[in-house]
């Protein structure tokens, strides 16, 4: 019996398959969620932005609604759509 298993977890992990336990039919494993690829193309918590020649740190991600929330020095908070913190470029690394 664990070499059964042994044998399926070399072959889900070489080949990204998975085999039925009768071993018959083999389906693709699933693929990384698109919600993934939203939170690692996000600018990081931490990073400045520079909006309307105001600097802004990031404070939180929302993946779900795939927006971000910043905050200026002064404490405002403004929630920015991925289309608006797409368009803005990279700027000063994380603060420590």
């Amino acid at each position: 019996m664990l070499r059964a298993r042994a044998l399926l977890f070399f072959i889900h992990s070489k080949f990204r398959v998975r085999l039925h336990k009768n071993g018959e039919g083999a389906e693709p494993a699933p693929q990384p969620c698109q919600d993934l690829r939203v939170r690692k193309s996000m600018p990081k918590i931490g990073r400045k932005i520079t909006l309307n020649n105001r600097q802004y740190k990031v404070r939180q991600h929302n993946v779900l609604k795939e927006s971000i929330v910043v905050a200026d020095d002064d404490g405002q908070e403004l929630t920015l759509t991925r289309e608006e913190w797409q368009t803005l470029p990279q700027s000063a690394p994380k603060d420590k």
